[in-house]
């Protein structure tokens, strides 16, 4: 991770990427792809990140047609959610999450409502615009609580004629389906160790039918067994050079590529949680420090740190 001091143009993050490879003498003739966040920075025809590293790597003579590019796909989640027209529903859970939350004594009411009736839920939950996945939760809590909600809310005297609405309950209750769905799909897009084929699984959900190109390769039983094994990159590895270069090159190509960001937004949040104003002159080298080892599956062996230590006896 690299910090940008002035501005962040494309231009400027070319230069910090390129001196970051050559600190790190990682050869630029490998990369096989970059992913960005859709940014004019990164994406522009003509000075964006993208454009200018290709140039780059034209004029290093490096093939940079080969290269991939890829837009996060949980940006285009958030921006697919933008445009579903459900403002309707999404404005009176708000409004309504906020008569209820942000006031400490209709929130206490409420809690104590529901710990009175004994519901399954102690609580409603927070809306935030700018984590949109939240959405999703906000939404489920919500339409769990209908009819708690109801009856606190004309205890207060507040007219609220949407929930009784069956349209409009239909609309919330579809809502909360689409959110929940990408919620799950987010979910499996997170964590570290996929691979991109096995992601672009996720999204596919079914696989499609082989080209007769590939009917040879799926009646192969060394290449099945090797398959059926689960090692996608062992089974990679083992594809004959000659028969299936173009596969066996695209394959793991593919499984050079991160399978996803979440590493970069793990790190962002550990970010987060030590650069605060109470910690705010913290050093850059100590704070890559700690993001290395918060954000590393690297176990250390203390007995064999131990052990190089010399004991020393009490007097």
């Amino acid at each position: 991770m690299c910090s940008l001091k002035g501005q962040t143009r494309g231009v400027d993050i070319l230069n910090v990427l390129l001196d970051e490879c050559s600190k790190t003498d990682l050869d630029l003739s490998k990369l096989s792809g970059v992913a960005t966040d859709g940014a004019p920075s990164m994406i522009g025809v003509n000075s964006g990140l993208v454009t200018l590293l290709q140039k780059h790597l034209q004029e290093k003579n490096i093939n940079a047609e080969d290269l991939m590019q890829f837009h996060c796909i949980i940006h285009q989640e958030a921006l697919c959610s933008k445009k579903i027209e459900f403002q309707n529903v999404m404005k009176v859970v708000v409004s309504t999450v906020n008569f209820i939350k942000p006031r400490g004594l209709n929130h206490r009411q409420f809690k104590q409502f529901l710990d009175d009736i004994e519901s399954e839920y102690g609580d409603l939950l927070y809306y935030t615009e700018v984590r949109w996945l939240s959405r999703g939760l906000t939404l489920e809590r919500f339409l769990n609580l209908i009819e708690e909600i109801g009856i606190f809310l004309a205890e207060k005297q507040r007219d609220v004629p949407e929930l009784k609405n069956p349209d409009w309950l239909c609309d919330l209750a579809f809502l909360v389906d689409i959110t929940n769905h990408l919620n799950v799909l987010n979910t499996r897009l997170q964590g570290k160790n996929q691979l991109i084929s096995q992601l672009y699984a996720h999204l596919k959900m079914r696989q499609s039918q082989c080209s007769q190109k590939l009917s040879t390769f799926k009646t192969t039983e060394d290449l099945r067994n090797k398959f059926n094994e689960g090692d996608l990159l062992n089974f990679y590895r083992c594809i004959d050079k000659n028969a299936y270069k173009e596969l066996r090159i695209n394959a793991l190509k593919c499984a050079s590529l991160f399978g996803s960001t979440y590493i970069c937004e793990q790190t962002f949040s550990i970010l987060n949680n030590n650069k605060t104003k109470n910690r705010n002159r913290l050093a850059n080298e100590s704070l890559e420090a700690v993001l290395r080892v918060a954000t590393s599956k690297f176990e250390p062996n203390i007995k064999k740190i131990v052990s190089t230590m010399q004991c020393h006896a009490s007097n």
